[in-house]
């Protein structure tokens, strides 16, 4: 797996006709054109997820806003999730996050069988901040604690920051070297087994 450095083109960020019933704006993310299925973790700025029906399978623990779905080319048929919807989709995303940590921040799809569109247009990678300008009616994007390096179309968004290549540069360093550490680990834990089944050596237990 390789960690997630572009985002997808066709996303959309809105404030909503309908308000919050302190009469502040419900910000909307619509996912509806794009291949995205999950819901990452440590979203801001962020109410409500619009997306066709059937298309989030994982929503992440922590967000907390609603999730409208349509069938595709439906608008008029929307609905929300459900509570019992949603807590299945933060049951699956545990669950996938529990079998391989970070899958969510990283990219994978790209490597199945027939897999016609790129492995970074699935996910969000978690910490994407979103802000919004009733002004100028514009939202902008604070991607600087993400790997991302490439932001596609992104419609109502005038402003985008990203981290600088040498923090990027740095969080790879840090992924590497902890691979390497946990590589290590995992080969003296492999070579203790291997000796103490083949009796090359033995297991010696101290009391306390």
């Amino acid at each position: 797996m390789s960690n997630i450095t572009t985002l997808p083109n066709n996303i959309s960020y809105y404030a909503a006709q309908d308000k919050k019933q302190d009469g502040s704006e419900i910000l909307v993310l619509n996912l509806s054109q794009t291949y995205i299925e999950a819901i990452p973790e440590r979203l801001h700025g962020v109410d409500r997820i619009v997306a066709k029906e059937g298309q989030i399978k994982y929503i992440a623990p922590d967000y907390k806003g609603e999730v409208v779905v349509a069938p595709q080319g439906q608008v008029w048929r929307r609905r929300a999730l459900t509570h019992r919807e949603v807590s299945l989709r933060k049951k699956n995303y545990q669950q996938r996050n529990g079998m391989a940590k970070g899958v969510f921040e990283q990219s994978y799809k790209a490597k199945e069988v027939c897999a016609g569109y790129p492995d970074e247009e699935m996910h969000l990678p978690a910490g994407l901040r979103f802000s919004w300008n009733p002004q100028t009616h514009k939202g902008r994007l604070d991607a600087q604690k993400t790997l991302v390096e490439t932001v596609g179309e992104m419609a109502n968004i005038e402003d985008v920051k990203l981290a600088t290549p040498e923090v990027i540069q740095a969080r790879l360093d840090r992924q590497a070297k902890f691979a390497a550490q946990c590589a290590g680990k995992n080969a003296r834990r492999d070579f203790h087994l291997i000796a103490c089944k083949t009796g090359s050596l033995t297991l010696r237990y101290h009391s306390k």
